[in-house]
């Protein structure tokens, strides 16, 4: 009973909200009829100002880039010039030295020049193609028995041959 009590009131005080809400909400035939009066504004000149500014601010970033562009220094073309290197042994190590010889003697007032140490040439070795590149771990990739596998077998043949003897004959 108590229950159906506190229900009955709930539903009281739901009515009650809802009769308040609706003396406070304007009336809907009151509300289309002032939407309906009221005049039409176009937006068109606010939508054509904008798409102008926003192209003339396009325009003038492309133009901007296109001069610092032109302005930038262009970098000069790398010519290559391929020559053929000599072997290995055949090039001289070249000494580089300075100073008086054995034989000068140097004066009071010049100070000794520097000597300069012996410079070696390395040989350049020639640049490997990337087409022609090998990995150094390709030979893992090989399983065992590869060439078995690669060959198809044939009818009466045995990969392995066995020798059969029979006891009777060396006998």
């Amino acid at each position: 009973m108590n229950q159906e009590r506190e229900e009955n009131r709930i539903k009281e005080l739901f009515h009650e909200l809802k009769r308040e809400e609706e003396s406070r909400a304007p009336d809907f035939a009151r509300v289309m009829e002032a939407a309906r009066s009221r005049p039409v504004k176009t937006r068109r000149p606010l939508r054509i100002l904008t798409i102008a500014v926003a192209t003339a601010l396009l325009v003038m970033a492309i133009s901007s880039l296109f001069v610092i562009r032109q302005l930038s220094p262009k970098p000069a073309p790398v010519e290559r010039v391929e020559t053929e290197e000599p072997p290995v042994e055949s090039i001289p190590p070249t000494v580089i030295t300075a100073g008086p010889d054995k034989n000068e003697s140097l004066s009071n007032n010049e100070a000794p020049k520097p000597a300069r140490r012996r410079v070696t040439r390395r040989p350049r070795q020639a640049a490997t193609l990337i087409s022609g590149w090998q990995s150094p771990t390709d030979f893992l990739l090989i399983p065992p028995g590869q060439q078995l596998l690669r060959t198809t077998p044939r009818l009466g043949e045995s990969i392995v041959n066995i020798e059969v003897f029979f006891l009777d004959e060396k006998n």
